[in-house]
């Protein structure tokens, strides 16, 4: 066995054991964490803290955030997946039979790489960059390995899917932070090195305090999860 069908072999096989977690619970749990619109209210406080903190500035983050979603999006979906050609796993008639397939959701025809790991860590990446916070770049990490996580145990992805799609966000992320910094210096002056940073606040000049309250929506709406899931399966 070379490397290549020995990796493609753990791909699948990894595959089928986290789905192979299926219960009615983590369904709807993985469910709920892999739909955009439940994290709305996370993305308007967002916004809060940027306005609050940066000012005029808040639209040239969110023009750099909003480009870099584009940039993984497309390249991801419309570029690497045709290219590549992958089916997913809920397409490949040779996988597809021993999928637990929650309410009949197949994803489209490839899945290499998947793009809500790439734009989940394409977020965390940038906005960990952004912050400059310690407990904010652990916790939102972590969300976006769970948001990867659950597309692995909906059946939809490989573990390989997910893993180099994290990475190929997280890549752009660092590439667009880069392009945002360099443009803000070159175009606005900007040179955050030479600034006062008064106490309780990041080196990047964001109030802890309101990075607090960003964790605390995107915790609680972890939780409302949680209970929802709980609720719906008792």
């Amino acid at each position: 066995m070379n490397f290549w069908t020995g990796l493609l072999e753990w791909d699948v096989q990894t595959l089928l054991s986290i789905n192979a977690l299926h219960n009615p619970w983590m369904d709807h749990f993985a469910w709920l964490l892999s739909e955009t619109m439940v994290w709305s209210p996370a993305v308007l406080v967002l916004l809060y803290v940027l306005i609050k903190n940066k000012k005029i500035e808040t639209i040239w983050i969110v023009l750099a955030i909003a480009l870099l979603f584009v940039f993984t999006d497309q390249v991801a979906g419309s570029v690497i997946k045709p290219l590549v050609g992958r089916l997913r796993p809920t397409r490949n008639p040779e996988v597809l039979p021993y999928l637990d397939v929650v309410n009949a959701y197949l994803g489209g025809t490839y899945g290499f790489p998947s793009n809500h790991a790439a734009n989940a860590f394409a977020f965390a990446g940038f906005s960990a960059l952004l912050f400059k916070n310690k407990v904010y770049s652990l916790s939102i990490f972590f969300w976006a390995a769970m948001v990867a996580f659950s597309r692995i145990y909906l059946g939809v992805h490989y573990p390989l899917d997910v893993i180099v799609g994290a990475l190929f966000g997280f890549l752009s992320a660092w590439m667009f932070y880069a392009l945002y910094v360099w443009c803000m210096r070159r175009f606005f002056s900007w040179n955050l090195g030479t600034l006062y940073r008064p106490t309780g606040y990041t080196p990047s000049l964001y109030a802890i305090k309101d990075i607090q309250l960003l964790l605390l929506v995107l915790l609680t709406i972890l939780i409302s999860l949680v209970i929802s899931s709980y609720y719906v399966t008792w």
